[in-house]
């Protein structure tokens, strides 16, 4: 596991970029994140955008289904996940927001979160790949991700990605 997260930071396989509806991404996003959230969460799936994301569906969708898995192991006891799709302002983008009611990451942590082998988590459940990935995802499609955190009241990525009419 660990060696294939490697080679998927590593790759250099670019994306193929295609137009896709918010609301149909979101459906087919639905299905892989429900069961990663083991039924102790609430998910919120919200489409507004009147742009067409261009993104590579598939490695977006490993990207966001990587956030959930974080978004889940912030809130062992339950909460909320909302993945959020809606139109950037005055940009031409779409922006989509993975929020959660989760523990949070403290402020210290923000500059190194992204960092590739930094984990927050233990030794036994974290590798300190995802987040690296999640940003090459994002990258490689154009796009920016930012973090909004605070402890004890949830974290929430920001992907910013180029659109469509």
């Amino acid at each position: 596991m660990m060696v294939r997260r490697l080679l998927e930071v590593g790759r250099s396989r670019g994306p193929t970029i295609a137009p896709v509806g918010a609301p149909e991404f979101l459906a087919r996003l639905a299905p892989l994140v429900t069961p990663l959230l083991e039924g102790r969460i609430q998910y919120l799936p919200t489409a507004t955008a009147q742009r067409r994301l261009l993104i590579d569906a598939p490695r977006l969708e490993h990207a966001l289904l990587n956030l959930a898995v974080n978004a889940r192991d912030a809130m062992p006891t339950g909460g909320t996940l909302a993945i959020t799709i809606s139109d950037a302002r005055d940009s031409g983008r779409v922006v989509i927001a993975v929020s959660d009611t989760g523990s949070g990451i403290p402020s210290e942590l923000h500059e190194r979160i992204f960092d590739p082998f930094f984990t927050t988590k233990d030794a036994t459940s974290g590798s300190g790949l995802g987040l690296a990935m999640v940003r090459r995802i994002v990258a490689e499609a154009g796009g920016t991700l930012t973090l909004q955190s605070r402890v004890d009241e949830g974290t929430t990525f920001s992907v910013s990605l180029p659109a469509t009419a």
